[in-house]
């Protein structure tokens, strides 16, 4: 049995100027992307926008304790790129480091590839896993 995808759909500029940030209770103030409990419509469709996209590619969602959106990583279609990397993304959209899929060389290679990695959910926890979906029939 498989489990039913979230599917992400290419926005229009109307509809991301309709998109509007949560409000933490009590603060008057919208919520920062830092701030969001899921990541948003705009940084979802900038991410998945990112080079080896097709309707395969995933994005991984790491969370904090306090279930916030930590780090975004963007896995690419294998059907677009045979070596898709590994982009992260900060919870605003921001990449924060690309990981190239590439042969690994040795320990060492493996080791700093490894803690490159780490470094980038070190205190979140993989929380789910979205597809990106290029086209409505995608």
């Amino acid at each position: 049995m498989t489990t039913p995808a979230l599917r992400l759909l290419p926005l229009t500029l109307a509809a991301l100027a309709a998109c509007t940030s949560p409000e933490p209770a009590g603060s008057g103030q919208p919520a920062t992307a830092q701030d969001a409990t899921d990541p948003s419509a705009e940084v979802l469709a900038l991410v998945c926008a990112s080079p080896c996209a097709g309707p395969m590619a995933r994005v991984r969602v790491f969370r904090d304790a306090e279930k916030k959106v930590g780090r975004l990583r963007f896995e690419g279609d294998l059907g677009t790129c045979s070596h898709p990397p590994h982009i992260y993304f900060d919870a605003a959209g921001k990449e924060t480091l690309t990981v190239p899929e590439r042969p690994v060389t040795g320990p060492e290679d493996a080791a700093a590839l490894a803690k490159q990695s780490a470094a980038q959910s070190e205190g979140l926890t993989l929380a789910e896993t979205l597809r990106c979906a290029q086209s409505p029939g995608g």
